[in-house]
Order: C-alpha cells, then sequence, then structure tokens
C-alpha cells in the first residue's frame, strides 16, 4: 500500500499504464466469454453444414441440390428469457428478387446467399466451386480466428477510451474540489490518483460480477471510484505542504 501511496505523491507520467492494463484485463475476461458462445455455436453450426453440404455452384448458382428447401431452427438461448432462434433455409425451388425485413435468418437460396434482419438485408452473390464439411470447418475456424483477433485490438482500444475518459472526470472533479478548498495539488497527482481508482473499482467490479454474479452500473462504479480518490486526499494529500 505504501508503495501505491508513493507512487502517486512521486510517480511519473499519468498512470496510462494501469488503465491500458486494465483494459486488456477486461477484454481478455470478454473473450473468455465469447468463448463460451463460440463453444456453443460451433458444434451446431457444423450440424448444420453437415446436413446442407456438399454444396456445389456452377455460373454463381447452386446446381448439387435441385429444387429442395431445408430448414434448421439453431436454439442460443441458455434460458427460456433469453431464447435466440436463427433460422438457416436452404431453399433452391424459389428465388426471390426481394426479400422482406424479418427476424434475423440466414437462408441459402439458388442464386444468392441472404442475411436478413429487422434493420438490414445482405445479398451475397456466390463463387464457383465444391464446399464440402471440410472446406466450412476450415472457414468456420478461420473466421472465428479472424474475428476473435479483431475483437481484441477493438475492444482494448474501447476499454482503454473508456477508463481514460472517465480518469479524466475524476480529475475534474476533484481539482474543483481541491479549487475550493484551497488546496493545491498537482495535475499529474490526481491524475494518477484517478487511474488507480479507477482501474481498481473497475477490477473489483469484474471480479464481483465473475464470482457471484451481481455487476454494478457504471454510474455506481464511478462514484465509488470518486469516493475512493476523495477518501486519499482527505488522508494523505492535504497533510503535504
Amino acid at each position: 500500500m505504501e508503495k501505491i501511496f508513493l507512487y502517486i505523491k512521486q510517480g511519473k507520467g499519468h498512470g496510462l499504464l494501469f488503465l491500458l492494463a486494465t483494459a486488456i484485463v477486461i477484454t481478455i475476461v470478454f473473450l473468455f466469454s465469447i468463448k463460451t458462445v463460440i463453444d456453443d455455436i460451433k458444434p451446431k453450426a457444423l450440424l448444420v453444414a453437415e446436413d446442407f453440404l456438399p454444396i456445389e455452384i456452377k455460373n454463381q448458382e447452386i446446381v448439387s441440390h435441385p429444387d429442395t428447401y431445408k430448414r434448421v431452427d439453431l436454439n442460443f438461448g441458455i434460458t427460456d428469457k433469453d431464447n435466440f432462434i436463427l433460422p438457416v433455409i436452404l431453399d433452391t425451388k424459389n428465388s426471390p428478387e426481394e426479400l422482406t425485413k424479418e427476424k434475423t435468418a440466414i437462408i441459402i437460396t439458388k442464386k444468392y446467399f441472404y442475411i436478413t434482419s429487422p434493420s438490414d438485408i445482405k445479398k451475397l452473390e456466390y463463387t464457383d466451386g465444391t464446399y464440402d464439411i471440410n472446406y466450412f470447418k476450415s472457414f468456420l475456424d478461420k473466421s472465428i480466428q479472424s474475428t476473435t483477433s479483431t475483437f481484441s485490438l477493438l475492444a482494448i482500444c474501447l476499454f482503454f477510451i473508456i477508463l481514460l475518459l472517465k480518469s479524466l472526470i475524476l480529475t475534474f472533479l476533484n481539482s474543483l474540489i481541491l479549487k475550493i478548498r484551497k488546496t493545491p495539488i498537482n495535475k499529474e497527482i490526481l491524475m494518477r490518483l484517478s487511474a488507480l481508482c479507477i482501474s481498481f473499482i473497475e477490477l473489483l467490479n469484474l471480479l464481483i460480477a465473475k464470482t457471484i454474479n451481481l455487476e454494478i452500473n457504471e454510474l455506481s462504479t464511478f462514484l465509488l471510484a470518486f469516493l475512493l480518490s476523495l477518501i486519499y486526499l482527505k488522508n494523505n494529500l492535504e497533510k503535504q505542504e
């Protein structure tokens, strides 16, 4: 604890490394949660693929399943309350020019691959070739790896920015309080204090959420960090000459 106090009073920098480390830890925890979801989705996706594949495409049209209609509803819900059904439809009997927006679904027609949702309809053209289960497994693994890597980088950046903004706001509030009380404090000290308080409360919230499944909202975590910084200021920095 004394080393932490010494770092706040006499350390260098603004505590950005603590914020970055916290952002990385939060991202890693999220990745474990995503991995759990992927581990649930992957075998279900493979079951659908085994039923639909192989598919042969010539001149950008499916030729291996003529006049075929198959539908599989994938259930990704853990409980009845958060139940999420994703229909996957193979329909080479009909080739609709337009689809109406509806619930999220994957529709494979003779000429196009559709991903529908209430807000958008994505229409993709085929590439000629023969696609079997081994191809799908390879494609799925590469997609998961690529998506996970991209998500990791974006998540670290996003969490770091959020934590930095919280630290800046906390620094500003503390500086106002000290200005009202006419207690001069170096801004770097306040920034290091804010960064440590924000990081500590965020990691504590993450630990509580994962151990007893109780998550504190964003406003409450910020107020707790603010309270922690005020306690430190009252007991330490105001005693400095």
